[in-house]
Order: structure tokens, then C-alpha cells, then sequence
């Protein structure tokens, strides 16, 4: 394996182990053999960091996409669909609806869920798709979970208080996640919401410097930050030149953030 490739498969850590380890190759009079290697070995690190960077991200976007988030393949591969499953929710998932399910029968209000859920692949397929549909077919839950997946949508107050009870629904059921508690606030408003995907959150921030801490229990607190967050990726957006790439909503963002840190089998 080259260095290269092996610099690419290393975690931030790990490349800054290596930067040490050759540093102190050259501090201790190495053989003008190993001292040269150690110095290209640095400088393939430092070329790393950059490719890692957000300027080094926002330049391999638009690599992959020479018009932005204009771009008909962009639109294609990560827009489109999520825009269609947001007319979707949006309609399907009005106030309205979630007033008729609760005075009569909720039954096709879930299956309106269901198919909102599968409408993208946000939501991890062969596992979690399966888990979410379990628990809100279950006669013990479908109702209460309409309750509460309209309080989430159309309650009063603040988002990320409502986020937070949602989650502690959630947690009663044993499905209590991330993708679960922000996916449908995502769809519903793709303005403010951000859906968040764990390990693609964890990645992005460490990309970035990011000052936030992940937990994996939702809490208003911590969406609180990850919107901070994806706001301050849509600001550095904004301000980076390129017309092509102001984000139109937390879709051109949270699509930005999944090509800083693609998870899964598309990891690099």
C-alpha cells in the first residue's frame, strides 16, 4: 500500500502520530535516506489535511459538481429525491391530516409515514427502515406515535424542545435515534431542520474543528449545535466565492456535509 493511500485510510490521530513519529525521524540525524522520506512523508500529511479541510472539501465538491449545487448531476444524485419527499411530508403530514388520524383512524396516516420513509435513503434500509416500521404498526404504539410525531411537526414553541420530547417518545419504544427524531423535521422544514446521520455528523465535525461534542442520546441542546453547525457550513458556503454554491436550504447543506463525510459503504 502507498503512502498515499494509507495516509487516506488514517483518522486525524493517526495522521497526527505519523507527523510525529517522521519529526522525530528528522530531529535525530537520520540518514539523508530516512530524513527524505520522513519529509515526504510530512508533506503528503499536510496534503491529507488540506484535501480535508472545508476548502479542500468545498474544491473536491466542485470536482464532482462543476456547477455547485446547480449542477444537473448534483440535482440528480442528492437533491431531487429529497425535495420530492419534502412536497411529500408536506403534504401528507399536515396539521390537518394529523387532527383527522387522531378523531378517527390513524391507520393510513402511518402507511402516508411509511411511505415518506422510503421515499429516500436516508434512513439506513436492511435495519432501521424495518425497526421504525415495527414499532409504529404496533397497535400498542401507532396512535401515540401520530400524537407525537404532530407535536413534533406542528406543536408550539421551540423546535429543539420539541426535538427533545419527541426523543424521550422515542425512548419508551426503543427507537430512540437521531435519524429517527430528524428525519421527518428535515422534510417538513428544510429551511431550519437538519437531518442528522451519527457517524456522518461525528466525521464532518472533525473535518471542520468544530467545536461540538456528539452524544447519542437527541437532546434540544445538542440539535441546538448541530443547527449552529450547519449554519456556519452554509455561511463558509456562502462566503466562499462561488456563486454556484450558496445553499438554497439545510438540502444543499446537509448534501454538502454527506460529501465531507460520506459513511457506510461509501466511507473514504
Amino acid at each position: 500500500m502507498d503512502w498515499e493511500t494509507r495516509l487516506a485510510a488514517d483518522s486525524n490521530y493517526q495522521l497526527q502520530q505519523r507527523a510525529r513519529n517522521a519529526a522525530g525521524i528528522l530531529a535525530s540525524q537520520p540518514t539523508p535516506e530516512k530524513a527524505a522520506e520522513a519529509e515526504r512523508v510530512l508533506r503528503l500529511i499536510d496534503a491529507e489535511r488540506a484535501r480535508r479541510s472545508l476548502p479542500g472539501n468545498i474544491a473536491s465538491f466542485l470536482e464532482a459538481f462543476p456547477l455547485g449545487f446547480e449542477d444537473p448531476a448534483y440535482r440528480a444524485q442528492e437533491r431531487d429525491d429529497k425535495v420530492a419527499a419534502s412536497e411529500a411530508c408536506q403534504a401528507a403530514l399536515s396539521q390537518d391530516a394529523f387532527q383527522a388520524a387522531l378523531e378517527g383512524d390513524e391507520g393510513p396516516l402511518v402507511q402516508a409515514i411509511k411511505r415518506i420513509v422510503n421515499q429516500t435513503n436516508l434512513i439506513q434500509g436492511s435495519f432501521e427502515k424495518p425497526k421504525l416500521f415495527d414499532a409504529i404498526q404496533d397497535p400498542r404504539y401507532s396512535r401515540p406515535f401520530v400524537a407525537q410525531l404532530g407535536v413534533l411537526l406542528h406543536g408550539p414553541g421551540d423546535v429543539a424542545a420539541r426535538l427533545e420530547e419527541f426523543s424521550e417518545f422515542l425512548h419508551q419504544l426503543g427507537i430512540r435515534k437521531w435519524t429517527y427524531v430528524t428525519y421527518f423535521l428535515f422534510l417538513h422544514d428544510p429551511e431550519s431542520c437538519l437531518f442528522v446521520k451519527p457517524e456522518g455528523l461525528k466525521k464532518a465535525v472533525e473535518i471542520a474543528g468544530y467545536p461540538l461534542q456528539y452524544d447519542s442520546e437527541p437532546t434540544a441542546e445538542l440539535y441546538r449545535q448541530v443547527i449552529a453547525f450547519a449554519n456556519w457550513i452554509r455561511s463558509h458556503l456562502q462566503d466562499s466565492g462561488h456563486v454556484s454554491l450558496r445553499p438554497r436550504d439545510m438540502i444543499d447543506v446537509q448534501s454538502f456535509m454527506w460529501h465531507m463525510a460520506p459513511t457506510g459503504k461509501f466511507a473514504r
